[in-house]
C-alpha cells in the first residue's frame, strides 16, 4: 500500500513517499498506482525508472511530455513464486524537453522506495 501524503518535487508531485507491498504471498499478483502532476507552468519530460529486482514490473507509457496541470499514472506491480523481503527503489525522473544542460531547475530526479515484504508471525 502507498503510504499516505504527497512527495513534492519543484516540478511534479507524486502521490506516494514509498511503496510498500506488505504479507505478500507465493503465486499473487500485488498491484499499486502511481500518479505523477506536472505542477509546473511549463510541459515536462517525466520518466519512471523501475526497481532493478525482476520481482517488479512497472507499466507505463514511459518519456511522457506532461502539460502543466495533467497528470500521468502508472502501475507498480509484485510478483514472486518465492516472495522474500525485498527493498529497492522506484525513480522519477523530471525535466524539461527542451532544457539548457547549463541550466540546475530545469531537471530532477525523486526518488521511491519500494518494499515487499512477508507476512508477521
Amino acid at each position: 500500500m502507498p503510504t499516505y501524503g504527497y512527495l513534492m518535487g519543484k516540478h511534479v508531485t507524486v502521490n506516494m513517499t514509498q511503496a510498500v507491498f506488505d504479507s505478500v504471498e507465493p503465486g499473487v499478483r500485488h498491484v499499486m498506482k502511481i500518479a505523477v502532476h506536472n505542477i509546473s507552468i511549463k510541459g515536462q519530460r517525466v520518466r519512471l525508472v523501475p526497481p532493478k529486482e525482476a520481482e517488479f514490473t512497472l507499466t507505463l507509457q514511459n518519456d511522457v511530455d506532461l502539460a502543466p496541470g495533467l497528470e500521468m499514472t502508472a502501475e507498480l506491480a509484485y510478483y514472486a513464486e518465492s516472495p522474500v523481503d525485498i527493498e529497492s527503489t522506484l525513480y522519477v525522473l523530471v525535466g524539461r524537453s527542451d532544457a539548457r544542460p547549463s541550466v540546475e531547475d530545469e531537471g530532477e530526479q525523486l526518488m521511491i522506495p519500494v518494499r515487499a515484504t512477508l507476512p508477521g508471525a
